[in-house]
């Protein structure tokens, strides 16, 4: 019983945090002929100009394979190894690559509040992080806050409550979640 609604309630908070990208970067341990390859390879483009790349789309996912076999993929997965190699085959390559890392991954969430006053918010966030750069606030040139209070991490805060955290790395959902109930906790405590 214990275990069923624990896992009923992280099913619920993945369902708040969505991944939108995904990016891994790998290598075929092999240069390779890409203007050769793109003739045998569906749904693909040859860009002769430097660098040269084969870039091949499938259901929406893009891989981008450079001549020296290094190879990005990227779309809209939920960051695991398990999960690119699926999509990897997809793409009905002659080899699986040896080497495959999670490069970057963003992900959109809410604020539990709408029509957030950004100013007031960046105004308590630094009042909150003293002595600490937190990122800007320059409503004119940028529509929201973007914060870098958890460096690498990137976020960006919308007066909609729309939240995207850029830079996420593999499935690093604990810190996305204590990202949200921060900023929730910030909003409750001015608003």
């Amino acid at each position: 019983m214990y275990n069923s609604k624990r896992l009923r309630l992280c099913k619920r908070r993945l369902n708040e945090i969505k991944f939108v990208n995904s990016v891994y970067k790998g290598t075929f341990q092999q240069s390779l002929n890409l203007e050769l390859l793109s003739s045998s390879i569906k749904n693909s483009k040859f860009y002769k100009k430097q660098p040269q790349m084969l870039v091949v789309t499938v259901d929406k996912i893009k891989m981008i394979i450079f001549n020296s076999g290094k190879f990005r993929i990227m779309g809209n997965f939920i960051p695991t190894l398990k999960n690119a190699k699926r999509e990897i085959k997809k793409f009905k390559l002659w080899s699986i690559p040896s080497q495959l890392t999670c490069q970057t991954s963003t992900v959109v969430t809410r604020l539990n509040k709408k029509n957030i006053n950004l100013s007031r918010l960046f105004s308590h966030l630094q009042f909150t992080n003293v002595n600490k750069y937190i990122g800007y606030c320059e409503l004119e040139s940028f529509p929201a806050i973007a914060l870098k209070i958890w460096d690498p991490l990137h976020v960006n805060i919308f007066a909609s409550g729309k939240i995207v955290i850029t830079g996420v790395g593999c499935c690093n959902f604990c810190k996305c979640m204590y990202i949200k109930q921060y900023l929730c906790n910030c909003i409750n405590m001015i608003f």
